[in-house]
């Protein structure tokens, strides 16, 4: 999980820091090789970061599955303890939080 929030922390932080650096690059004066260069980068950079948010999306799919998973057919019959209902609970509170984080950013401007 906390690999999950690094993640998203590090995604959020290149954005960003592209965003800050690509306003203060005036494109006034520059060829248009420049400036298709430019995009050419830009699209890449989207690229391999809309790649990494949908590879970290799936993994916390895939993480939501196996808690699913485990406490359909590692409990069934069985109850849980307040303590091990409230891991279980706190967990999908952590992977929802992720899971929205992810959603919420944005590589392209829209």
């Amino acid at each position: 999980m906390v690999d999950l929030r690094g993640a998203a922390i590090l995604i959020e932080m290149r954005l960003s820091e592209r965003r800050r650096t690509r306003s203060t690059r005036p494109l006034a004066g520059l060829s248009m090789a420049e400036v298709r260069a430019m995009a050419i980068e830009e699209g890449k950079f989207a690229a391999e970061l809309e790649m990494e948010i949908a590879l970290l999306r799936e993994a916390i799919g895939e993480l939501e599955r196996q808690i699913d998973e485990r406490l359909v057919s590692g409990l069934e019959g069985l109850r849980l303890s307040p303590e091990q209902d409230a891991r279980v609970a706190a967990a999908k509170d952590d992977l929802a939080e992720v899971s929205e984080k992810f959603g919420s950013l944005s590589v392209r401007d829209k």
